[in-house]
C-alpha cells in the first residue's frame, strides 16, 4: 500500500471560480482514474491519505511568483509565460513541511495538481539518496519520495506517460544492462518497437516483436539486480521464442493502451523500485 499525500493548485480566475472548474475537471475523479491505472499495471494499491489545496501560485526558481492577474493573462495568451517557467521545489517542500512530514512517515509520495505555467516536473525524487528523475536531483534530509506533476488540464493518458518517463530514468540507474535490452525489445514510453519517432504510437508498420520474452528472460543476480539468463539464453527458451510480426494494432494505437502494453513486460521487481522510491541507494 502506497500512502499518497495530494497537494492541488487552485488559481482563482477573473469570475471567482477556480481554474480547474474552468477545464471543467473534477480533480478527485481524475486522480482516482490515474490511480487505477496505475493499480491495473502494476497490482501495487494506494492510499488518499491528505488532499490539501491552496489557491497560491507557486513561485519560480528565480523567486518570481505571478500575481492572479499575470497568470491569467498568460494563460490566456495574452502576454509571455515567465521564464524559468519551473516551480522552486524548496518553496513547496517548505510551505507544505514536506520533510518534517515525511520524516514522521505521513505519506510515501506526493501528488501535485496543477494547470499550464505552474512549473511542475512530471517526477523528482527528493530524499537523501535523491537521483534524476526525469528533473534534475533534490536533495533533503528524509527518505526519498517522489513527487509527481499531475495537470488537472489532461488525462489519465498524460498522467501514465509521466509515471513512464520515471521509470524510464529509475531503471537507467537502477539497471542500465537491463533496461537497454527492454527497450530494444519493446521500446521506449515515447517511441514503440516499430516506430522511429516520439508520440508514434499509432504506427502501422509490422515489425518483428520481442516483448513477450519479458519478464520471463531475467533472474535477480545477488545484488538484487536483473541480467539476462545464460541458460534461458542458451538452453531452455531462447531457442525457442518465435517473434512476432507486431504492429500498434497490438494496443490498439493509442498511448494509454501502449503505456499499459508497456509496464505489463516489466519484471515484478523493476516496477517496485520505481513505485517505492526509498529502496534507491
Amino acid at each position: 500500500m502506497i500512502k499518497v499525500l495530494r497537494i492541488d493548485f487552485l488559481p482563482v480566475m477573473q469570475d471567482g471560480l477556480t481554474l480547474d472548474k474552468l477545464y471543467n475537471k473534477d480533480i478527485n475523479v481524475l486522480h482516482k482514474n490515474i490511480l487505477d491505472t496505475i493499480t491495473e499495471i502494476s497490482g501495487e494499491s494506494f492510499q488518499v491519505v491528505g488532499v490539501e489545496s491552496t489557491n497560491e501560485i507557486p513561485v519560480k526558481e528565480d523567486g518570481f511568483q505571478y500575481t492572479n492577474d499575470e497568470y491569467i493573462n498568460v494563460i490566456s495568451g495574452k502576454v509571455s509565460s515567465h521564464s524559468p517557467d519551473y516551480a522552486s521545489y524548496k518553496w513547496i517542500i517548505d510551505k507544505f513541511d514536506l520533510v518534517n512530514r515525511k520524516n514522521k512517515n505521513e505519506f510515501d509520495e506526493v501528488h501535485l495538481f496543477g494547470s499550464p505555467f505552474l512549473g511542475f516536473f512530471e517526477s523528482r525524487i527528493v530524499g537523501r539518496e535523491t537521483i534524476w528523475c526525469n528533473a534534475p536531483v533534490c536533495y533533503a534530509d528524509c527518505g526519498n519520495f517522489c513527487i509527481m506533476g499531475y495537470s488537472y488540464e489532461r488525462g489519465v493518458s498524460e498522467a501514465t506517460e509521466n509515471l513512464g518517463h520515471r521509470a524510464e530514468s529509475i531503471l537507467s540507474y537502477w539497471n542500465r544492462d537491463f533496461f537497454r535490452d527492454f527497450v530494444n525489445a519493446v521500446g521506449s514510453i515515447h517511441i514503440p518497437h516499430n516506430a522511429t519517432k516520439d508520440y508514434d504510437w499509432a504506427n502501422m508498420n509490422k515489425k518483428l516483436c520481442y516483448a513477450d520474452k519479458y519478464p520471463d528472460a531475467f533472474y535477480k543476480d545477488k545484488k538484487g539486480c536483473f541480467i539476462l539468463s545464460s541458460l534461458y539464453k542458451l538452453f531452455i527458451k531462447e531457442k525457442e521464442f518465435i517473434p512476432v510480426l507486431r504492429d500498434s494494432t497490438y494496443w490498439n494505437s493509442n498511448s494509454l493502451d501502449y503505456f499499459k502494453y508497456w509496464f505489463k513486460h516489466l519484471p515484478k521487481e523493476a516496477i517496485d523500485i520505481v513505485l517505492h522510491v526509498d529502496k534507491i541507494t
